[in-house]
């Protein structure tokens, strides 16, 4: 104990803190009590510093042991705490459970955003749960809320805006690979999503587009639907790609089929299909370079101009 006082007059107790220092937890306790005297009463605030003590969920005090200490964000160490950090060191420094808490600001009772980032990251899988799960689910784990999951969810897609836009505003695509890396974000989608990137002359991108939400095949995806953009932008080409939820990209009898027919009716409107991706968890599959729906497996991919 550093100072103390020695009233021994009752005291009510009006602030608790903990701060971490090395390996042990300080807390400082602020006291405020009242003494007698012939002139009346006097008040005389005391501060206590107690070594070994712990602070708990719930801000309780006490000698057990456990292992769950509760220290909001701002009694940790200036070094440790994430906003800090970021600033001194860069986001790329940071964990992704630092990145998250410092989206979310605060935690609750008994949690910090820190401790509450790392719960939530459990509970998603990490950051590919975290990238799939709808905003109304996310915001039932305990902690979040609607505020807190919109945050999350708002920037996730600033992410995937940012990425899809790099590193130029319209990037040439001349491969299978170069397509996908502007489309990776689907890998994440919880349904069957159809898109296409429309592609000028010199094989840059003129948009990517979501055509068809749902059961992707030659039954439910129109023609006309997946050529009116880029008749629209004046495309002379485009990419088709979906996804499959269930992580597999491996391309279904009625994948290559929807293939075959999209192609034959850009040929009709003078609209190149170059290729159809396949898009699963962290992978996709080029039909092109599989050689299906197309006459034969191509490299470089066509529209790069060579």
């Amino acid at each position: 104990m550093a100072r103390s006082s020695n009233l021994q007059a009752p005291f009510a107790c009006l602030h608790v803190r903990a701060a971490r220092k090395a390996d042990r937890t300080v807390i400082r306790l602020r006291t405020r009590s009242s003494l007698k005297t012939p002139q009346g009463y006097i008040s005389i605030t005391s501060t206590f510093h107690l070594h070994g003590y712990h602070v708990y969920r719930g801000g309780n005090t006490g000698m057990e042991d456990t292992n769950t200490p509760w220290l909001t964000i701002k009694d940790l160490p200036a070094e440790e705490r994430p906003r800090e950090r970021l600033l001194q060191h860069g986001p790329a420094a940071l964990s992704a459970a630092e990145l998250l808490a410092i989206l979310l600001r605060t935690g609750r009772r008994g949690e910090n955003a820190l401790q509450l980032a790392h719960r939530i990251l459990q509970r998603c899988e990490g950051l590919s749960g975290l990238g799939r799960i709808p905003a109304h689910e996310l915001a039932r784990i305990p902690g979040v809320g609607l505020a807190k999951a919109t945050q999350i969810q708002a920037a996730l897609e600033l992410g995937r805006r940012v990425a899809a836009a790099a590193p130029e505003e319209h990037p040439c695509v001349r491969s299978a690979h170069e397509a996908y890396m502007l489309l990776a974000d689907m890998a994440d989608l919880e349904q069957e999503t159809l898109r296409t990137i429309l592609l000028d002359t010199r094989g840059r991108v003129v948009a990517i587009r979501t055509i068809y939400v749902g059961n992707v095949n030659t039954t439910l995806v129109r023609p006309a639907e997946v050529f009116r953009e880029a008749i629209r932008r004046n495309a002379v080409s485009l990419i088709l790609a979906h996804n499959h939820p269930s992580g597999d990209p491996t391309p279904s009898p009625e994948d290559i089929a929807l293939t075959r027919d999209l192609i034959a009716a850009g040929q009709l409107l003078g609209i190149r299909v170059l290729d159809h991706l396949i898009i699963g968890r962290g992978r996709y599959i080029s039909l092109r370079e599989r050689g299906l729906s197309f006459n034969a497996p191509s490299s470089p991919h066509p529209g790069s101009g060579t």
